[in-house]
């Protein structure tokens, strides 16, 4: 049985607040190292041409649920809304707050869903990774200002699925 506020959370669809329309990048294209090469396919041509990053999976917010969730699995908004549902379970539960060590495992997968989908070279790969490394600076942020003593955090990180050439 799910505690009352997973219940809730479930049944307002909390994390449609994370579902944008269209995933567009938040630096302009020149600022992207993968816009100038693309070693998998040669995408140059494409970026050119491109005006938002999902053309053929739009996100239609009148769509099944389902189907909502799983074009969220391919846009950085997944590790939003994952960070997002981790933060309210550190609260709720109080994690933290006493002297009882706390295990929290959080797996963020859609860096390895974008990754397989659009290739480790790709616009979409480096601007997810971008907004990750601010999700996980304000999560870490939230994190310890919640437990007791913020000296007592481990935060173990680990990547696969990911390479990406020495420029």
């Amino acid at each position: 049985e799910l505690p009352k506020w997973i219940e809730t959370y479930n049944r307002e669809l909390t994390n449609f607040n994370h579902i944008e329309k269209r995933w567009t990048p938040i630096f302009a294209y020149d600022k992207y190292v993968n816009t100038q090469v693309n070693v998998m396919e040669g995408i140059q041509s494409k970026i050119n041409k491109r005006i938002d990053f999902i053309t053929d999976n739009d996100l239609d917010i009148k769509a099944h649920v389902s189907k909502e969730f799983e074009a969220l699995t391919l846009t950085p908004a997944a590790n939003s809304a994952m960070l997002a549902f981790a933060k309210q379970l550190i609260a709720k539960n109080e994690m933290g707050a006493d002297e009882v060590p706390d295990m929290l495992n959080i797996v963020l997968d859609s860096p390895r869903m974008i990754c397989r989908r659009y290739g480790p070279e790709s616009l979409e790969y480096e601007d997810m990774l971008y907004r990750l490394d601010r999700d996980l600076a304000d999560f870490i942020t939230f994190l310890h200002a919640q437990v007791k003593d913020p000296q007592q955090v481990v935060i173990t990180l680990s990547s696969d699925h990911g390479t990406s050439p020495s420029y």
